[in-house]
């Protein structure tokens, strides 16, 4: 399932709508999700026949969408990075091996 179908506010947002980024994010809500989310990272195929998908474009038509995404792309100010931490499983006791 799309994060569409877990997200009141995506879901809210396409429901009340009235301009779409592409033509296609109209016929419904995991188009309008992954349409918008396209937009907001500007992945364009040369040959669509679809306007370009840009982050001006769903700023300018569907701005409830475009603060959706970025409030979901955009990690909080405050976030720390959390150390990686490794924990190695060998299959064998290395104790064997000391003499």
């Amino acid at each position: 399932m799309y994060y569409s179908g877990h997200d009141v506010s995506i879901r809210s947002a396409f429901a009340r709508a009235r301009g779409f980024v592409t033509p296609y994010s109209a016929t419904g809500l995991d188009e309008y999700w992954s349409e918008s989310a396209r937009a907001y990272v500007e992945v364009n195929d040369s040959s669509s026949p679809w306007p370009k998908a840009t982050r001006a474009r769903l700023k300018s038509v569907d701005t409830a969408m475009y603060d959706i995404i970025e409030r979901i792309f955009t990690p909080p100010v405050s976030a720390e990075p959390k150390p990686m931490v490794y924990q190695l499983a060998l299959p064998v006791d290395l104790h064997s091996f000391v003499a």
